[in-house]
């Protein structure tokens, strides 16, 4: 029997390739814009705004109009137009033949979404996070322009953010809200770009709300020690003991803010591993 559901994780849908195609024009240009974006598809603003958003389907007709405007491939717009008429075909043994043709075409162009690319994504662009525990936050409605007012995303960027945390079961739709689907989660075997990307994204945020936040709002402390290096795995401990306590003192009672919080513990001066100017350095 066919599922939508079970093809939702690994098959993209009409207007997540809208999205991904507006947001390769704001990377290409940050001036470009929704409106822009409508303008060269000969469609008003408002309607690709609502079918971004999920709020208006597209029809057949529309979509060969929009896809005539597009620079995309052959297979590309081919898969583009089976995915709107699969979305919208109640036809259980047509819905599986556009499936066969959606599973030709993606293999052929390599447009699909793959579920260990939006893992990786998830991993690396801080506001995946964000957008999970803005849910936490009673009175905060969900939505891709709350979370573009929210966080300063676009409302593309939100909504693509939106799309992705829905295919990997991190958000679902719960009487009419979008949730998280578990309190807590944690992702293993993090590739290492992708957590470092992470971690200078929130670096760099850190450096913002040193410069334009209050005293009162924040916290930054820092000391430089020499330190035993046999007694580091026992301080990572004992930050992983903190860090758990942090968590459970300032979730407790009604949330209204979202904050981040960090903990760094690195080498600040060069190791000398082998005085040998013969050799080479150790790489980092």
């Amino acid at each position: 029997m066919l599922q939508q559901k079970d093809y939702s994780l690994s098959m993209p849908d009409a207007p997540s390739l809208l999205r991904a195609e507006l947001l390769l024009r704001l990377k290409k240009n940050p001036s470009f814009s929704l409106r822009a974006f409508a303008l060269n598809l000969k469609i008003s603003p408002g309607y690709l705004s609502q079918v971004l958003n999920g709020q208006k389907q597209l029809t057949e007709e529309k979509a060969y109009s929009l896809v005539s405007h597009l620079p995309w491939s052959e297979e590309k717009k081919r898969l583009f137009i089976n995915l709107v008429r699969w979305q919208r075909s109640k036809d259980l043994k047509f819905k599986e033949h556009l499936l066969a043709e959606i599973q030709k075409e993606s293999d052929s162009s390599a447009i699909f979404f793959d579920l260990q690319i939006d893992e990786f994504k998830l991993i690396s662009q801080w506001h995946h996070a964000a957008i999970v525990e803005l849910t936490s936050i009673k009175s905060f409605s969900l939505t891709a322009q709350n979370v573009s007012q929210r966080l300063g995303l676009s409302t593309a960027e939100a909504q693509e953010a939106i799309q992705r945390l829905l295919r990997l079961g991190i958000l679902e739709e719960r009487q009419g809200h979008l949730k998280k689907t578990k309190v807590n989660y944690q992702i293993k075997d993090i590739p290492s770009e992708a957590i470092r990307s992470y971690h200078s994204q929130n670096l760099s945020k850190a450096q913002e709300a040193l410069h334009s936040q209050p005293l009162e709002k924040r916290e930054f402390y820092s000391t430089t020690m020499a330190i035993n290096p046999a007694k580091i795995k026992k301080a990572k401990a004992l930050i992983h003991k903190f860090s758990t306590e942090i968590m459970e003192c300032l979730e407790e009672g009604p949330r209204e803010h979202l904050y981040q919080f960090n903990v760094q513990l690195f080498q600040l001066d060069c190791s000398v591993r082998n005085k040998n100017p013969n050799l080479k350095k150790e790489k980092a």
